[in-house]
């Protein structure tokens, strides 16, 4: 995840998203930036350009073939000027376009409010011949991009969704004068995503208003990204999705909170992996061989103390699945030597392929411990042991993300760890949410 300056204030805990991002600054959202003025540039330049290398052909070669063929290169920009620039030609005519909300950011699950500012002079565009065309939409952004791509990353977008907004346009004054405005209100459900608070993760969301005038004012159309957030404070986030309390807490004001693992107790955490196997399996009935590909679902258990304290302990793997893994493995390999022939790269692949998914089944225990004391994190895998204690002000922001298409994860942005997700598999998505507000309510509390 590449992470600008702009952003590293949100990493930091420090700021919103909507503390740096310009253009939902002064509290009016500016609409997306269009690429006409550039398109029109480029255009100009390439028929200069190539206008030019026509007539040095002609002179060069004395043979006015060869500029005949250049100059059918032309064809680029005769496009892009004959697309764009009457679409410039009419933002002339919008300057100073903006939305003006109630709030900023938006509440999930409250009324949205805003004014349309369209730039467009009242006394040349009357109001009442005005028809405009709003739909709200919440999208759910897909990275197709990869390493190699120097344009940014791609997405693929899917309206999961969508709202068509009545308007009725009336007269208003912006700092360019009397203006064509329109009033607009919807209700925002609360079981929506919110606009994702960072830019790099693979699958993000965000919330659009598409303007398009149907009448009355040619060529407007315009696109704004909302700050549509849940504003609720992180401890009611994590009373909604984990409850008020867990099964063994402690007295209010008591920060000792009863875990099942002792803290900083490795060999507890490392037998714990044990305990818990029954438990795992009979909350997951599949047989091994139906466990293959997906293994046994993990097992985490959460205690809370409101915003006092906090601990969960996470345990993942799955050996049964992992030594069929090892032997499928095994066998495809000397498959792979016995019968050397066209097929010996495929079992090879194959070979491969199940080495990783083994060493992905094996048991690993994350224990997460957050009280006034700080934040320590204790960590078994297979030999490997690790415990970690962090002070909250050196903790950033802590939020959900996506592990796979299975599985969330929580990051924790943490002082001399290059990765800063815990390597947890969580199934739920509002457990995962849960978990990070609850450890954000309890940094809130005791963060000088």
């Amino acid at each position: 995840m590449e992470i600008t300056n702009k952003y590293s204030a949100i990493m930091k805990g420090t700021a919103e998203p909507w503390d740096v991002e310009k253009r939902w600054k002064d509290g009016k959202i500016l609409p997306n930036r269009s690429m006409s003025g550039f398109a029109v540039i480029f255009a100009v330049f390439w028929l200069v350009l190539v206008a030019g290398l026509a007539g040095t052909f002609v002179v060069s070669f004395d043979d006015p073939l060869i500029g005949l063929f250049s100059l059918s290169l032309v064809a680029p920009g005769i496009f892009l000027l004959a697309k764009f620039f009457p679409r410039m030609l009419r933002e002339r005519h919008y300057r100073g376009v903006h939305l003006k909300t109630s709030t900023i950011p938006i509440p999930l699950g409250q009324r949205f409010e805003a004014v349309l500012y369209t730039g467009a002079d009242a006394s040349q565009f009357p109001a009442e011949k005005v028809n405009l065309e709003i739909r709200l939409t919440c999208n759910k952004l897909i990275e197709r991009s990869t390493r190699g791509d120097r344009t940014g990353p791609r997405f693929t977008r899917h309206i999961i969704w969508e709202k068509n907004v009545p308007v009725v346009a009336s007269f208003g004054a912006s700092e360019t004068g009397s203006v064509v405005t329109a009033s607009i209100t919807a209700d925002v459900p609360d079981s929506l995503p919110e606009t994702s608070r960072l830019p790099g993760e693979r699958e993000k969301y965000d919330w659009r208003l598409e303007a398009k005038s149907q009448e009355g004012l040619p060529g407007f159309q315009q696109e704004f990204q909302l700050p549509v957030y849940d504003t609720r404070s992180a401890l009611d986030r994590a009373d909604a999705a984990l409850g008020l309390h867990s099964t063994h807490s402690t007295p209010p004001g008591d920060d000792t909170l009863e875990a099942p693992v002792p803290k900083g107790d490795m060999e507890a955490l490392n037998t714990y992996i044990n305990t818990v196997w029954e438990a795992r399996c009979t909350a997951d009935r599949r047989p091994n061989l139906q466990r293959l590909f997906r293994s046994l679902v993990p097992y985490t258990i959460v205690h809370r103390q409101s915003d006092v304290a906090m601990s969960f302990v996470h345990v993942r793997g799955d050996m049964p699945v992992r030594h069929i893994r090892r032997g499928m493995a095994v066998l495809l390999l000397i498959a792979a030597i016995a019968l050397a022939g066209p097929a010996t790269p495929l079992f090879l692949v194959a070979s491969l392929v199940l080495h990783f998914m083994a060493k992905a089944a094996r048991p690993v225990a994350v224990a997460l411990y957050a009280d006034s004391t700080g934040l320590q994190v204790d960590s078994v895998d297979r030999r490997k042991r690790r415990s970690d204690q962090y002070d909250w002000n050196d903790i950033g922001m802590i939020a959900e993300t996506v592990f796979s298409s299975f599985y969330h994860d929580i990051m924790v942005p943490r002082p001399k760890r290059r990765v800063p997700t815990l390597g947890l598999r969580l199934p739920s998505k509002r457990e995962a949410q849960g978990i990070a507000a609850g450890i954000t309510a309890v940094r809130d509390r005791y963060r000088r």
